[in-house]
């Protein structure tokens, strides 16, 4: 895979309590993976509560964060803007 299209991190999440339940970083992140994952929880919640909508995909500049959700589980999932 080209660094132009990869996944830097992966996390299960549990969503009742922001728990890391698995995580697994693959390039791109040098943060403890448990520290992130409540955030990316409280980040999801934030934005379900202030908007009443979902929280699907943020964009910066180089990566996009994909959130996707059951009624127990958040799965967040960051990667290159090119590997779309």
């Amino acid at each position: 895979m080209s660094d132009k299209r990869q996944i830097y991190g992966v996390w299960l999440i549990e969503r009742q309590t922001g728990r890391n339940i698995v995580s697994r970083a693959y390039s791109g992140i040098e943060i403890d993976m448990d520290l992130i994952a409540p955030f990316l929880s409280a980040t999801h919640t934030f934005i379900d509560k202030a908007s009443h909508e979902n929280l699907r995909i943020i964009d910066t500049e180089t990566s996009r964060y994909v959130w996707q959700e059951n009624d127990y589980l958040l799965f967040v999932m960051v990667v290159s803007k090119q590997a779309r």
